[in-house]
């Protein structure tokens, strides 16, 4: 598999997780916050749609090449 879509996203966690810490002890960039858990969002809408697509191709061409159906 390739990383390439996972790779943003465990950036984009991981500077998303240090904005809210850094916005909880000093009052920190909320629209940061805000930017960074959208693009996240957008991300793990993106890394849910390539497993979708995954498992349709698992459930309707491999799995019946092998069962022989």
């Amino acid at each position: 598999m390739d990383d390439e879509p996972r790779i943003p996203w465990r950036s984009e966690t991981n500077n998303e997780g240090k904005e809210v810490q850094v916005k909880m002890i000093k009052g920190g960039n909320e629209v940061q916050v805000k930017m960074i858990q959208g693009y996240r969002e957008k991300i793990e809408s993106e890394l849910a749609k390539f497993c979708e697509d995954i498992l349709d191709v698992l459930a309707n061409v491999i799995h019946p090449a092998v069962s022989g159906e």
